[in-house]
């Protein structure tokens, strides 16, 4: 029997039999839709931490101060300072950048319009071991560092917090906890931040800008560090240990005043769920779907085109 016949029969027991076909088509459709969605759920979350990861960097490591009890109450011991970084920088032998970073609040304002945000101050070196991005102007360089200069980046909600466009702010001088200083760049979206660290809710000023202008401490908040690319994260942070314990004079026996984190640990809680549909599930979804109606639709008509007309009336 020719294909176009077995393909007309078929036809003709599809609509001589039109109520049963519908239900076989809903239950393959729903069946083939149950599977996109569970394999698109699945590829979105894996491809929201890799996008995560990546923003981070894969070899990305942060020093923080270690908090100790006393009293019963949990107690910030604020061990981590400048000399620290420096010390990391000089001595460890796994790590190819060192950025530390001092945090407060900061009042934002412009005309007669302010905001409150986080106010970092960090090295030149921030945006590169995070990969930020600038959507305009630029980031401050070492010698605005070593000059204390009042110069200041914004992330990419300030502008809209203080009513102007971002192309509009570069160049300008807003008031920093009632200091003026220049905007000098806006950092595009980034995006995935934790809590009140998002960046893109942040402003960042030079370090020693911060340390002796604005915030007035010598303590920083944290410290991140980059690991060199033929070097394992263990095998580094086990080097920072070491140079940190001799920097803060911690005896053998005694536990670190300070802790190491690797920050991707904590992409698989506040990841989210995103779907991302990928050609490769919905080919396989449709590809399943053809061979499921194809099969059940060919070979009853196969079987019936071997009957005589009268026996095939059974099928139909």
């Amino acid at each position: 029997m020719l294909f176009g016949e077995i393909v007309l029969v078929a036809l003709q027991s599809i609509r001589a039999n039109l109520f049963r076909a519908t239900l076989t088509m809903l239950g393959i459709i729903i069946g083939v839709g149950a599977v996109i969605t569970m394999l698109a759920a699945g590829a979105g979350a894996q491809k929201r931490i890799d996008e995560q990861i990546a923003s981070l960097g894969a070899n990305i490591l942060t020093v923080n101060t270690s908090n100790f009890f006393a009293g019963g109450v949990s107690r910030d011991s604020q061990s981590l300072v400048i000399d620290d970084a420096n010390a990391l920088r000089s001595d460890s032998t796994y790590l190819d950048a060192v950025v530390p970073e001092m945090q407060s609040r900061g009042q934002f304002k412009l005309d007669n319009v302010n905001t409150i945000a986080r106010l970092s101050g960090t090295t030149h070196e921030y945006p590169g071991i995070f990969n930020y991005k600038l959507a305009m102007g630029h980031f401050f360089d070492a010698e605005d560092d070593a000059d204390r200069k009042r110069v200041v980046v914004l992330g990419s909600d300030l502008p809209g917090r203080l009513d102007k466009k971002p192309q509009d702010l570069v160049g300008k001088m807003i008031a920093v906890n009632g200091q003026p200083f220049e905007v000098i760049g806006v950092f595009e979206s980034i995006g995935g931040g934790f809590g009140n660290n998002n960046p893109d809710s942040s402003a960042f000023i030079p370090l020693r800008t911060a340390e002796q202008r604005v915030l007035g401490k010598k303590n920083v908040d944290n410290i991140s560090v980059r690991v060199k690319a033929d070097a394992s994260l263990e095998r580094a942070m086990v080097d920072i240990e070491r140079v940190l314990r001799r920097d803060h004079k911690i005896m053998p026996g005694k536990g670190n005043d300070f802790s190491i984190i690797d920050r991707r640990e904590f992409l698989t809680r506040f990841a989210g769920w995103q779907v991302f549909v990928s050609p490769l599930s919905v080919g396989l979804a449709f590809a399943f779907s053809v061979g499921v109606g194809l099969f059940f639709g060919i070979m009853p008509a196969r079987r019936a085109a071997r009957l005589d007309p009268i026996e095939a009336l059974r099928y139909e």
